[in-house]
C-alpha cells in the first residue's frame, strides 16, 4: 500500500487510538470453541468412542471478538471504517506465528526462504467457502462491502495465496514444511519437532513515500497496546520495542526484528522478569493466511485449560476465569489483577458453587462483574457448560486421547489406526 508520510502518520494515530479502545470493550476467551464443539458432538448422537473421527470431520466456526485472530479482524474492520481514505483492508490480512523457535537453530541457518505447506486434519473440504460462509453468517450483515466483512472476504479471501490451495490437497497427504538456505549442506535440516502455531496476528503492508518497504503489526491477542512498525531498512518510524501481557499478567517485552529484508518472516522475541530468555515466535508474512480455524482454532480447542479475561486500555488484565478441566482436578479459578501485582485468587472445585462462603461469593460476583457487559450473562452461561464437561468423563477421556492424537499428527507422527477406514498423517 503506498503511502505518504502524512496519510502515514495520521493512520497510526488513529490505530494508536483503537487498540486500547478495544482492548477495554472486548472479552478474551478461548472456551466458546470448545463448547461449541461439544454442543455440535453430544447433538449428533455420536458415541464417545468415536470422538476422533467426529474431530477430524469438524470445522469450527469463525467467533468474533474473543480469541486472538478474531479480535485481529475486528481491529481492522475498526481501523478500516475510521480511515476510509485509505485502502486498509485490500492490503491486510493474517498471519499465524510458530512458537519455541530455538535460537540455535535460528542462528544455524542462513534462511532464503520460509515455506509453509501444511497438511489438512479433516476430511476434503473447500476451506476459503467454509471460511467466506461461517464469517458472513457471523456478523449477519446483507452488504459484502462493509468493513467487517470487506476486510475478510477482500484481504483474506478473494487475494489469498498459497495457503487454502495447500489445505485444499488430498488430506492424506502427510504435511511438509521446506526450508531453503545459502548453504546447500543444510538444505535437508528440518525444523524443530517443537514447532507449534498457536497464535494469530495481524499486519499491514506499506510502502512509505514510495520507496520505503516495512509491516504495521498488529496484536491485540497478547495485549499489545500500539502498532508495531517494523520498516524493512531499519530507520524511523521503525518502533520494534514494546509491551504486552501475553501469557504474563504482569507484562512481557516484545521485540521484533525482520532477520533480513529479503525474506518474508518477522521474529518475535518475548522476555519477561521471572523469565528472561522468553520465547521466539516466528511469523511468516509472504502471504495471508486464512486456515487459522482448521490449523490454529482446531488443534488447541482440544486443550483442557481455558480462560476468560477482561483487559484494561493498557492490555493489562481486570480480571479472569482460568478452567481446568482435566480428568484428575476439575475446577474453576477466579482472579481480580491490580497492575505489577499479584492477583487475587479463589478456586472452586466445579459442582461447588452453589456452597461458595460469602467471601468467594463477593470475590466471584465482582469478576463477573467485569468480565460481562450489562444484561448479559454469558460468563455463568459458560461456566454451567464447562462444569457439564467436567461431569463427562468419558467425553473427557476420548477428548485426551484425541489431542494427544492431534499433537503427535502435528510433529509429525504417523498415527496409525484412528478409524477403520483410513490411517492419517499430519
Amino acid at each position: 500500500m503506498d503511502i505518504s508520510q502524512t496519510q502515514f502518520d495520521d493512520m497510526v494515530e488513529k490505530i494508536e487510538s483503537a487498540i486500547p479502545k478495544l482492548l477495554d470493550e472486548l472479552t478474551y476467551t478461548n472456551a466458546g470453541y470448545l463448547l461449541d464443539f461439544y454442543n455440535a458432538f453430544k447433538e449428533s448422537k455420536t458415541p464417545c468412542e468415536e470422538l476422533r473421527n467426529f474431530y477430524m470431520k469438524y470445522n469450527p466456526p469463525f467467533r468474533s471478538n474473543e480469541v486472538c485472530s478474531s479480535m485481529a479482524v475486528e481491529l481492522l474492520d475498526r481501523i478500516a471504517a475510521d480511515i476510509p481514505a485509505i485502502p486498509i483492508a485490500n492490503h491486510s490480512y493474517l498471519s499465524t506465528s510458530a512458537v519455541n523457535v530455538d535460537n540455535s537453530f535460528l542462528e544455524s541457518l542462513g534462511i532464503t526462504e520460509f515455506e509453509y505447506n501444511e497438511g489438512c486434519q479433516s476430511e476434503s473440504i473447500n476451506l476459503l467457502e467454509h471460511l467466506a460462509t461461517t464469517i458472513q453468517q457471523t456478523f449477519n450483515k446483507s452488504d459484502l462491502n462493509t468493513c467487517a466483512v470487506n476486510v475478510q472476504a477482500s484481504s483474506l479471501l478473494e487475494n489469498l495465496g498459497m495457503d487454502v490451495k495447500d489445505f485444499e490437497n488430498d488430506p492424506k497427504e502427510p504435511a511438509k514444511k521446506k526450508l531453503k538456505t545459502k548453504d546447500t549442506r543444510s538444505t535437508k535440516r528440518e525444523p524443530p519437532r517443537t514447532f507449534t502455531h498457536g497464535h494469530v496476528a495481524a499486519f499491514i503492508r506499506i510502502r512509505l513515500e514510495g520507496t520505503r518497504l516495512g509491516y504495521i503489526l498488529l496484536d491485540p491477542g497478547f495485549g499489545i497496546q500500539r502498532p508495531v512498525i517494523i520498516m524493512e531498512d531499519g530507520k524511523p518510524p521503525h518502533m520494534v520495542d514494546v509491551m504486552g501481557t501475553s501469557r504474563a499478567s504482569q507484562g512481557e517485552k516484545f521485540e521484533f526484528s525482520l532477520p533480513s529484508p529479503n525474506l518474508p518472516y518477522i521474529l518475535a522475541r518475548t522476555s519477561r522478569d521471572d523469565d528472561p530468555s522468553g520465547e521466539n515466535h516466528l511469523f511468516y508474512v509472504g502471504r495471508p493466511f486464512c486456515s487459522f480455524l482448521q490449523s490454529v482454532t482446531k488443534p488447541t480447542l482440544l486443550t483442557p485449560f481455558k480462560n476468560m479475561a477482561r483487559r484494561k486500555e493498557s492490555g493489562f488484565p481486570r480480571a479472569a476465569v482460568y478452567f481446568d478441566i482435566s480428568k484428575s482436578s476439575p475446577k474453576f479459578t477466579f482472579a481480580l489483577y491490580n497492575d505489577f501485582e499479584d492477583p487475587q485468587k479463589r478456586t472452586v472445585d466445579f459442582g461447588g458453587r452453589g456452597n461458595l462462603t460469602k467471601e468467594i461469593k463477593d470475590h466471584y460476583i465482582k469478576v463477573l462483574g467485569y468480565l460481562d457487559t450489562p444484561k448479559q450473562n454469558i460468563t455463568s452461561k459458560i461456566l454451567e457448560t464447562m462444569e457439564e464437561i467436567a461431569r463427562d468423563e468419558d467425553f473427557l477421556k476420548h477428548m485426551e486421547i484425541t489431542r494427544k492424537m492431534v499433537t503427535a499428527m502435528r510433529r509429525g507422527i504417523r498415527v496409525v489406526n484412528f478409524n477403520k477406514n483410513k490411517n492419517a498423517t499430519n
